[in-house]
């Protein structure tokens, strides 16, 4: 998976938009357009806080389903 699929995953899947993916990784939305369009790769310190933003979520999910 590229770094624009699983932002693309992200927005679509999760219901995040580009401008809360910036905030929580400290960029602004035209790096994440960049990355989503595989303009330009993040960061490696971008990475890192992409794969949390993204376990994050994740058990933001599992916690929801386990609550009902």
């Amino acid at each position: 998976m590229t770094w624009g699929e699983a932002l693309l995953y992200l927005w679509k899947e999760r219901g995040m938009t580009q401008r809360r993916i910036a905030e929580a990784v400290g960029v602004g939305t035209c790096a994440v357009n960049n990355w989503a369009n595989s303009v330009h790769t993040p960061l490696p310190i971008f990475q890192e806080r992409l794969i949390a933003l993204a376990r994050k979520e994740q058990r933001v999910i599992l916690k929801s389903k386990s609550d009902t």
